[in-house]
């Protein structure tokens, strides 16, 4: 086999933890580095962080960019925050750093729901970079978004969707209990309604416009509302205890309206241990269109272990990506990979790589020149701040697949080394972004003309 996939993991939390044990299950493999927040984790063995109770010679660091430049990754999963801008900063650090990025927070599934100009940045960084961005996730980036498009798919036209999962929370860690309100009572529910503490699911908006977007719809306007769960009897988890009349967990609706009516509603009452009082888990999609659709299955699909399966299962689609940001319509199903994930790769373009890339082809490598501070002392200080990097063309000099080390020939006759980013690349050349004041200066001079009597 090929030397194996590095992964980088971002967050040694519930979901974190999960995804570094499924990395190092996986054969084609290998994790690099963890990183985390939390600075007194800093230096901790990543094996007992993450409940091995063994040491794995991979202590959690704290400062990311660093952290990249001694591993070298291909590809990292961040699993450390729920918010766009939160997120922002590492998945920033990690493509200037040339790294692919799978995230699990929330608003990264479609991040064009919670900033247009944020997502709009975010691509063209990784776009410029040659990397590729996704946003993934049990729900939103599948149960209620990607498996409803798909099902659209067999619809020769679709008049409304109704999606509805019912989980268990019990599996998720304080974090997340808190921001359904789980343990507290139903005026400090509400409470934390008015004062954000209390914000039921992330991401509705996401998977409101992924499906819509899907469709060529236009969302005039989203309705959300959260009720509390309150329990009747006791619930307890390792993280929270609920006694009856305390709040279990939320109830969170959310619809989109075309044209004056509600095409589009999102179901997802959320509570720990539900089977305490009778409440049957599972996930239903019903499709109002022709034909109708409806798909139910029960339990429902669980959120920890197929929000950490997702992650690593889109690696493979995440390097085979076009550079940018992606959200999980826009790629190739995921498949749950054994082996090299390489193997299902696809080259830009469409040659499939599961062999080496033959000698003598013309491909695209990038590399970094000089880390971020290590150029000449009079640079600018914002020029500083970056690495400094190369893309360049030439013949494969050896046998090389996409996202390995590849040494070219360029047409002046240099060799080269870098990772190979592109099989048969185009030559593309451009004079940056349009200005949108120059788009309509060619209308305005011809009607000077014709006012002066000079014709156009």
């Amino acid at each position: 086999m090929r030397d194996r996939v590095r992964v980088l993991v971002l967050g040694t939390g519930q979901m974190g933890s999960g995804i570094a044990r499924l990395v190092l299950e996986r054969p084609g493999l290998e994790l690099a580095g963890a990183f985390g927040r939390r600075r007194e984790r800093a230096g901790m063995d990543l094996g007992r962080a993450i409940g091995l109770e063994r040491d794995l010679g991979i202590p959690i660091r704290s400062d990311l960019e660093a952290l990249i430049a001694e591993t070298r990754p291909h590809v990292a999963i961040q699993a450390t925050c729920s918010r766009l801008a939160d997120a922002t900063a590492e998945i920033a650090a990690l493509v200037r750093g040339g790294v692919h990025v799978v995230s699990i927070a929330e608003e990264l599934a479609f991040p064009a729901a919670a900033s247009p100009a944020g997502a709009a940045a975010l691509h063209r960084l990784a776009a410029d970079h040659g990397v590729a961005v996704v946003g993934t996730g049990i729900n939103p980036g599948f149960v209620l978004d990607l498996l409803v498009v798909a099902l659209t798919g067999v619809c020769l036209d679709v008049r409304a969707i109704t999606a509805r999962r019912v989980n268990d929370l019990s599996p998720y860690g304080p974090s997340v209990l808190a921001t359904q309100g789980v343990g507290r009572t139903p005026e400090a529910f509400r409470q934390g309604l008015a004062d954000g503490t209390v914000v039921g699911h992330f991401g509705f908006p996401q998977s409101l416009h992924m499906i819509a977007a899907a469709l060529g719809w236009e969302i005039e306007r989203i309705e959300e509302r959260r009720e509390p769960i309150v329990s009747r009897v006791q619930r307890e988890t390792p993280f929270v205890r609920v006694e009856p009349g305390e709040v279990a967990g939320c109830l969170h609706t959310a619809v989109a309206y075309r044209a004056g009516a509600p095409v589009i509603t999102l179901v997802h009452p959320q509570q720990i241990h539900p089977h305490l009082e009778g409440v049957e888990t599972g996930d239903v999609i019903e499709i109002t269109g022709t034909p109708g659709v409806r798909l139910a299955g029960s339990p429902e699909i669980p959120g920890g272990l197929g929000t950490e399966a997702l992650a690593v299962n889109m690696i493979p689609r995440v390097l085979a990506a076009a550079p940018g940001l992606h959200s999980m319509a826009d790629l190739p199903v995921p498949a749950a990979f054994r082996g090299d994930p390489r193997q299902s790769q696809r080259a830009r373009g469409g040659r499939q790589t599961a062999a080496p890339v033959a000698p003598g082809t013309l491909v695209e490598i990038h590399g970094v020149v000089l880390p971020a501070g290590a150029r000449a002392p009079q640079v600018p200080a914002d020029t500083q701040a970056v690495p400094l990097e190369m893309r360049v063309k030439g013949v494969l000099a050896a046998p090389a697949a996409l996202g390995e080390e590849a040494e070219i020939v360029t047409p002046a006759g240099r060799r080269l080394r870098g990772t190979l980013v592109e099989v048969d690349p185009a030559y593309t050349h451009g004079f940056g972004r349009p200005i949108r004041e120059l788009s309509t200066i060619g209308d305005e001079v011809r009607a000077l003309l014709r006012a002066r009597g000079h014709g156009a």
